[in-house]
């Protein structure tokens, strides 16, 4: 994923992968640990996932990849749109150059989670699926205003 206008972030993940033991406390901000465990147990491991991809596209979008504890980051998803709350100081530079950075859960196949963190300010985003150099689908992503 690129973007010509500033930085984007993108990850993926199996909802699997985060039932490891001390994921929570390594993964996830304790408003977030809280929100979890108001919801329903078996939307539980798809909240896991979607938290987690958030987290890592925005690290991924700022540079600064697992440089940062997750857990210092707090996201809150509504529907399928993310929103940065809270992060830590090391981050305050990229938060006031990029005010509006959205989070997009994306579409993924066979039970697959995602999201893409879009720092431009662009409104609009084209993704597209290349294998040697064809076209193989392209999706749109628009960001809330």
């Amino acid at each position: 994923v690129a973007s010509t206008n500033g930085p984007v972030g993108i990850d993926i993940e199996l909802p699997q992968r985060t039932m490891f033991p001390g994921f929570e406390e390594v993964a996830l901000h304790p408003s977030e640990r809280l929100r979890l465990k108001a919801i329903p147990l078996a939307a539980q491991l798809g909240a896991r996932a979607e938290l987690w991809v958030g987290k890592e596209a925005i690290l991924k979008c700022a540079g600064r990849g697992l440089q940062e504890l997750p857990e210092s980051i707090e996201l809150l998803w509504n529907r399928s749109v993310g929103h940065l709350v809270s992060w830590p100081s090391s981050l305050d530079g990229f938060v006031a150059r990029h005010p509006s950075i959205c989070i997009i859960a994306l579409d993924c196949p066979n039970g697959v989670v995602g999201a893409l963190a879009i720092a431009s300010g662009d409104t609009e985003l084209r993704v597209f699926a290349t294998k040697d150099q064809d076209v193989l689908s392209s999706q749109i992503f628009v960001a809330p205003l």
